[in-house]
C-alpha cells in the first residue's frame, strides 16, 4: 500500500494509532483526537501525520472537522474510525446524547455524511472499530434506540455497537460498488478503553475470573491491527464481500434485526430526528 491517504478518528492511541503506524512512511496519516499533546508528539515523530485536535463526542466538533478536512484536502482513500469510550454511569455531552453513543454512533455517521456527501470525498472503503455481532440487546435495539434518558452508559455502549451493525449494513447497501464498508470485531484488545474505562458492577465481581483468562482471549493492538491493516491492503477476501468481520478476519453473520431494511430505515430516521432536535442539524441521510 502506497500514496495513500488514511483518516484515523481516535488515532493518538491504541487500535488507531497502530494502523497508522503500519501504514508506515509511503502513506499520509491523517489523526483525530482529543489530546493535543498526544496528537502533536506524533507530529512531530512522523512527517508524513496530520493532527486534528477534536472532541469527537460534541457534533459541532464534526461538522468543524469535515469542513476542515475539505479545506486542507482533496481525496481521502480510507476512513477508519477507532474512537470509543467506556463508562458505566451516564454521562451526557453539552448538546444532550449520551456520551459513548455520540462518540461511537452518531460522530461516526454524521463525519462519514459530511465527508462523502457534502464534500464529495470518495473513499475507496470506510472502515468501524465496534463489537460486530453483538449478541446481547439485538432483540429490544428497536426499542432502545434512541437511547432513553434513564439508560446507563453501559447499556448505551452496547446499544451503540448494534447500531454500528445496522448502519454499516444500510450504508453498504447505499454506496453498493462505489466504496466498501466493514464493522469490525476487535474482540479483547488490550487498550486504554479498557484499561482505564469503567466496568459495571457484575463486570467488575467477575473481574478476578477475566484476569486469569485474558492471557488466553486478549491481544495487543499491534496484534490484532493486522487484521484491518489487512483489509486495507486488500488482503482479506472476506472484507470484499462482507460487511461485519469478526476479531480473526472471518465472517459475522447478520442478525435479523439488524438486516432488515425496514429496521435499518427506521433506525435512520431516528438518528436524522435526533440529530435535528437536539443539536438542530438537519440532514438527510438516507440521501448519501
Amino acid at each position: 500500500m502506497k500514496n495513500k491517504t488514511l483518516l484515523i478518528v481516535g488515532g493518538t492511541d491504541g487500535i488507531g494509532k497502530t494502523i497508522g503506524l503500519k501504514a508506515g512512511n509511503e502513506n499520509k496519516v491523517i489523526i483525530v483526537g482529543r489530546s493535543a499533546e498526544k496528537g502533536e508528539a506524533l507530529v512531530r515523530e512522523f512527517p508524513n501525520w496530520e493532527f486534528y485536535p477534536k472532541d469527537m463526542s460534541e457534533m459541532r466538533n464534526v461538522l468543524s472537522l469535515a469542513e476542515n478536512l475539505a479545506q486542507d484536502h482533496n481525496h481521502i482513500d480510507y476512513i477508519i474510525h477507532t474512537a470509543d469510550i467506556l463508562l458505566d454511569k451516564r454521562v451526557e455531552t453539552k448538546e444532550g446524547l449520551e456520551i459513548s453513543v455520540a462518540i461511537n454512533i452518531y460522530s461516526r455517521i454524521l463525519l462519514n455524511h459530511l465527508l462523502v456527501k457534502k464534500y464529495g470525498f470518495t473513499p475507496s472503503r470506510i472502515m468501524h472499530i465496534a463489537l460486530a455481532g453483538a449478541p446481547f440487546g439485538q432483540k429490544s435495539f428497536m426499542e432502545d434506540f434512541p437511547i432513553k434518558k434513564e439508560v446507563s452508559s453501559t447499556k448505551a455502549h452496547m446499544v451503540g455497537q448494534i447500531a454500528n451493525d445496522m448502519y454499516g449494513l444500510f450504508l453498504q447497501r447505499r454506496l453498493q460498488d462505489r466504496v466498501k464498508v466493514n464493522i469490525l470485531n476487535p474482540g479483547m484488545v488490550d487498550t486504554d478503553i479498557r484499561r482505564n474505562g469503567e466496568l459495571p458492577v457484575f463486570m467488575k465481581v467477575l473481574s478476578p475470573i477475566f484476569a486469569l483468562m485474558r492471557p488466553l482471549i486478549e491481544t495487543t493492538p499491534e496484534q490484532y491491527a493486522e487484521v484491518p491493516f489487512s483489509i486495507l491492503q486488500g488482503k482479506n477476501s472476506i472484507a470484499e464481500t462482507n460487511v461485519l468481520i469478526s476479531p480473526k478476519g472471518g465472517i459475522v453473520k447478520e442478525s435479523n434485526i439488524t438486516s432488515s431494511e425496514r429496521n435499518q430505515e427506521k433506525f435512520i430516521e431516528r438518528v436524522e430526528y435526533s440529530l435535528k432536535e437536539l443539536i438542530d442539524i438537519d440532514i438527510d441521510l438516507s440521501g448519501i
